[in-house]
């Protein structure tokens, strides 16, 4: 079973393909323009561990969720990371609402 350590480090993991993300293709800025606010928020929402899918490429990977947030709470979209058992990138999804 996975400890708190291993588990706030794969978040942080993510929160930093996020930051990468929007370091290379400016869409921390145009989301911030689209919904009008100064500043995001990234809320740690799940991990799981996946041990089946019918895209065999997620198999035995850890699925990692964070919602993203305007400064008052709105929930402006997701970004999800599947990281293998090494943490290692297989996946990222970035979905706006």
């Amino acid at each position: 079973m996975e400890d708190k350590i291993e588990i706030k480090k794969k978040f942080k993991n993510a929160i930093a393909s996020i930051h990468e993300i929007f370091k290379n293709e400016d869409l921390e800025i145009e989301l911030k323009e689209l919904y009008n606010t100064n500043s995001l928020k990234f809320i740690e929402k799940s991990i799981c561990y996946v041990f089946y899918n019918e895209h065999t490429y997620f198999n035995n990977t850890y699925k990692i969720d964070i919602d993203i947030e305007d400064n008052t709470n709105k929930r402006l979209g997701s970004y999800v990371l599947y990281l293998d058992e090494n943490e290692n990138f297989v996946d990222e999804f970035f979905i706006i609402n």
